[in-house]
């Protein structure tokens, strides 16, 4: 609660805002009667494992401009992050406004119930083995190893188990990622609650508006200098980055979500003269899907490490909060919730940055690479250090 008034939260990437972000707004106010609205966003890199197809600041302002008043930034570790760390990130930064009421995420199937008993389950089963005593959660286990074996990606194997043990269910994308957020509100022991908005599908997704976009069909590829930005705009970059790992004798599995059978796979072809796409689609195979494979590249472009995202969920999941919020901007009601924010935010982000981060938060250094690296993309001027807090009406 902020004074006595209810705060809506929700986690969105907004690539781009479309029709059905604002029906989600509207609905979400509607039900459940919120004063206030915070979202937090992914930066310059989604959770597909590719950059945005516009700046963070230009998506924090559509947003701004259709009922959201507090839009925070979800760092790059972990928004190309799986679905588990994507949302531990995220519901632990709204945890640290320390005013967010409720989390709303959207649902193909609507069933709040189905949805928690599925989190409940899946929270069991972590970390047990297939001899462990619990026979629903042991058969679980062995059922995913099974099919991990098969040659099935974690994801499918994940809920294909499930389905043989105790939920005969199909779980669509937003479903998954509920179930995410839901295990996280319980692991880091949030007081916010779960609350649902169904997912309706008469409005085109972004996927569709995207390809739209990129094939010539919507105007506004272009914006203030910035322009639309898709995966292949970073094959020159990977290209050289995977042959310096090459050339170094860097591991690619000293990097997040790179086994070393994957790894092999990428260096195969390391000094191949090949588009960021082209890559994916080679190294993919039953056991990795698209989006890991785009997320393994990503990470091994920016630099995100193993052990750097241990040491960053560990701390979260013994109860630390995150060591600052980055606000990208506000409405003008917005404004006040500023001053209330539990954890302080990065504002101005050159002055807090030259008080606090003295070269040791990794976290923050890898936000500000991966803006440097978009804007050469989008051919976007300034920094983020000279950007300006957004400020809608």
């Amino acid at each position: 609660m902020f004074r006595g008034k209810k705060v809506l939260a929700f986690v969105a990437e907004f690539n781009p805002f479309h029709e059905g972000h604002r029906y989600f707004i509207d609905q979400a106010k509607k039900r459940f009667g919120g004063d206030y609205v915070v979202a937090v966003m992914s930066g310059d890199f989604v959770q597909r494992g590719e950059p945005a197809i516009f700046s963070k600041y230009r998506r924090a302002r559509e947003a701004l401009s259709n009922g959201v008043d507090l839009v925070l930034m979800l760092p790059v570790f972990f928004s190309t992050s799986s679905a588990e760390f994507f949302a531990e990130g995220s519901v632990a930064i709204l945890t640290a406004t320390g005013f967010a009421d409720m989390l709303v995420f959207g649902s193909e199937c609507g069933d709040m119930a189905r949805l928690s008993a599925a989190a409940d389950y899946l929270l069991c089963g972590d970390g047990m083995t297939d001899t462990d005593t619990n026979n629903e959660a042991s058969r679980f286990v062995f059922d995913l190893r099974e099919g991990l074996r098969q040659g099935k990606s974690f994801p499918a194997a994940r809920f294909a188990a499930m389905d043989r043990s105790l939920f005969p269910f199909h779980f669509e994308p937003n479903d998954v990622l509920g179930i995410e957020y839901l295990k996280s509100l319980r692991r880091l022991n949030s007081g916010m609650e779960a609350v649902l908005v169904p997912r309706k599908k008469d409005y085109a997704s972004a996927h569709e508006i995207r390809d739209r976009i990129k094939e010539g069909g919507v105007q506004a590829a272009e914006s203030k200098g910035g322009r639309a930005v898709f995966p292949d705009s970073l094959s020159a970059m990977l290209g050289y980055r995977l042959l310096e790992l090459k050339k170094r004798g860097i591991p690619p599995e000293e990097f997040q979500d790179i086994s070393g059978d994957l790894g092999r796979v990428i260096m195969r072809e390391a000094g191949e003269p090949l588009g960021f796409s082209e890559r994916v689609l080679r190294a993919k195979s039953r056991n990795w899907t698209y989006s890991r494979i785009c997320r393994a590249f990503l990470h091994i472009l920016l630099d995100i490490r193993k052990e750097d995202m241990e040491k960053l969920v560990g701390g979260l999941r013994e109860g630390g909060n995150p060591p600052w919020l980055r606000v990208l901007g506000v409405s003008g009601r917005g404004r006040e919730l500023l001053g209330a924010l539990k954890v302080p935010p990065a504002l101005p982000l050159s002055k807090w940055a030259a008080r606090h981060v003295a070269g040791n938060d990794r976290v923050f250094e890898t936000d500000i690479f991966a803006s440097h690296i978009y804007r050469m993309l989008s051919g976007e001027g300034g920094s983020d250090y000279t950007e300006k807090l957004l400020i809608c009406p």
